[in-house]
């Protein structure tokens, strides 16, 4: 046992360690995760230790004896609920330390205590939160918040730096304190190897950085800013240069999200190179009209993502670009009677008078909401020939009554994925043939104003309502009240409306129309109500309804089908076909 160098105790049920674990002389891993252990003052006898796990675990404080874990290189306190405190002069002694994880803890943090970090020449990635009157304020430098960012500024090597806001109590955004400015964030950002910088929710924020700084992050591979309500520009104008350059040789993404009084990039006369810039993301900017006032040059930039849309940099004049495009959004309101917007095949038609959009051919992957969302009281939406891979973000257009989904083939199941399509009275969707199934059970119940449901040439479609696997008995009902028409035409792959054993109770259905559906041979596993529904038109013919059993009606028509397509030329053929429906018979008994 003495030469034991992993220890694995998880889920350790003690409220403290065995005495005779000081025999481990040679220990080098000891991981006691989700335990009940409270006490870890004899750990400090484990002179070899480098790596100790406590995660989710019980202990109260973080004793002095830990300190005497000299060659201690990863320490992880993940979330421990309970514990509250740290010993002053632990930490500073751990001096191998490359990894420290505190984070989720509710621990009264000291500024002393924070500045024994500073200590550690080894320290690669920390993370911690300090939580300060219901605000937890987060740095992540490869680690979480600092309550002070003047102890920040002993941090070397920092790659990733993230600025953030966070609140417990949803209420208590508009009182934040955490109103730095640029001349607070110029220590942090004053890092020749900072490649990544986040700020989110920063709402004091009127500039990000300062000419001179930013000329020093010449490592900046990505710029992310978002939701700093009081932003006006990233590069603040110092008044200083007419034609003074400004290099960001390495930054490759940069991300303007939801800034609401940012005006420009910078409003100073600089001259501005992006020389590897490939990707800018402009989002929820409503008073940006340009991009920057001085020179500028983005080489590589050759399309810009625009309220979701992807547009064409024509020209490489981004300044040209985001003018043109903060002009034409801003013609798009309620008294538009037509606009139209082509870039490449996408295109972007709305007709007021119908309240109707219509996308086409858009090959992002997720759809534009920002851009659908400025289409006042939008009642009926098309999307032809997009490469969309879901639609759930649809489910904000709370006014939205008509859904036409037409050959969009990268579309994934289930098509409706939230319940908040109660306002939908038509859906229809055609050669969608990513599509497994519609939606789920659950989902199909909150359509409540569901009035006509058409679908077609979708070949990999088996079955309309998912198998969620959670009906057992037939009790378990799906009804749509409204529901008038349903349309199933062209789908080589059906199998059924649904296979599971719900009670499906169509009371308002007048019209069922199926077609070309060569495999689907009942309707449903489960009880199946439809008083209203007379005649059947399967395969362009009326067929009754007889005795209101959908699924013997749709059987006897789909045996009488196979009947007439094997002839009655040779008695090989009509023998198979007496076999055919004798089957029928044995499967499918009612």
């Amino acid at each position: 046992m003495p030469k034991l160098k992993v220890l694995n105790l998880v889920q350790l049920h003690r409220s403290s360690l065995p005495s005779s674990l000081h025999l481990l002389k040679n220990l080098r891993t000891l991981c006691l995760d989700d335990s009940t252990i409270n006490d870890v003052a004899i750990i400090g006898k484990l002179k070899k230790l480098k790596v100790l796990s406590l995660k989710h675990s019980f202990i109260k404080k973080l004793s002095k004896e830990i300190g005497e874990l000299t060659e201690l290189k990863l320490l992880d306190l993940s979330s421990c609920k309970q514990l509250q405190v740290i010993v002053p002069n632990v930490i500073s002694e751990l001096l191998q330390l490359e990894e420290f994880h505190i984070k989720g803890c509710p621990i009264q943090w000291k500024v002393d205590v924070l500045k024994e970090l500073k200590l550690l020449s080894n320290i690669s990635s920390v993370e911690l939160d300090v939580r300060d009157n219901k605000l937890l304020r987060m740095l992540e430098v490869q680690f979480n918040s600092i309550k002070s960012l003047e102890e920040l500024h002993g941090f070397k090597n920092v790659e990733l730096l993230q600025l953030a806001e966070f609140s417990e109590d949803k209420n208590s955004v508009e009182d934040s304190k955490f109103d730095l400015q640029c001349n607070e964030l110029m220590p942090l950002f004053n890092e020749k190897n900072l490649k990544v910088l986040d700020v989110w929710r920063v709402n004091g924020l009127v500039a990000l950085t300062t000419p001179s700084v930013a000329r020093s992050l010449v490592q900046l591979r990505e710029l992310r800013i978002s939701n700093c309500g009081m932003l006006v520009e990233i590069v603040e104008n110092e008044g200083d240069a007419t034609s003074s350059k400004i290099v960001f040789d390495n930054l490759k993404l940069l991300s303007l999200k939801v800034l609401e009084s940012l005006t420009y990039f910078c409003s100073g006369n600089y001259s501005f190179n992006f020389s590897s810039l490939e990707e800018l993301i402009i989002r929820k900017c409503p008073k940006m009209k340009t991009f920057s006032q001085g020179m500028l040059s983005t080489p590589k930039l050759y399309k810009v993502n625009y309220e979701e849309m992807e547009i064409e940099n024509e020209g490489n004049d981004l300044k040209k670009i985001v003018y043109g495009l903060c002009k034409k959004k801003d013609e798009i309101n309620s008294h538009l009677e037509v606009f139209e917007f082509q870039n490449g095949l996408a295109e972007i038609t709305w007709q007021n008078k119908s309240k109707t959009l219509e996308i086409s051919y858009d090959k992002s992957a997720y759809i534009p909401l920002g851009p659908i969302q400025r289409f006042h009281k939008l009642k009926k939406l098309q999307l032809n020939g997009c490469n969309y891979k879901e639609i759930k973000t649809l489910s904000d257009l709370l006014s939205l009554e008509v859904l036409d989904v037409s050959w969009c083939e990268m579309l994934l199941s289930p098509l409706l994925s939230t319940p908040s399509f109660q306002n939908l009275k038509v859906l229809a969707v055609e050669g969608c043939h990513g599509l497994v199934n519609l939606t789920t059970p659950s989902i199909a119940r909150s359509l409540v104003q569901l009035r006509e449901l058409r679908i077609s040439n979708c070949e990999m479609m088996i079955e309309i309502l998912e198998n969620e696997g959670d009906a057992v008995w037939s009790s378990e009902q799906v009804v749509l009240n409204n529901l008038n028409k349903l349309s199933l035409e062209y789908l080589d792959g059906l199998l059924y409306f649904c296979s599971r054993n719900y009670s499906i109770n169509f009371p308002s259905l007048e019209e069922l129309i199926i077609e070309d559906c060569p495999n689907t041979k009942y309707f449903c596993q489960g009880m199946l109500s439809t008083p209203m529904l007379h005649k059947v038109n399967y395969e362009r013919k009326e067929v009754e309804n007889e005795d209101n059993d959908l699924n013997s009606t749709i059987q006897r028509a789909h045996k009488e089908k196979i009947v007439q397509s094997c002839g009655k030329d040779s008695p090989d053929i009509r023998l198979q076909s007496q076999m055919i429906v004798q089957g029928y018979g044995e499967k499918f008994p009612w």
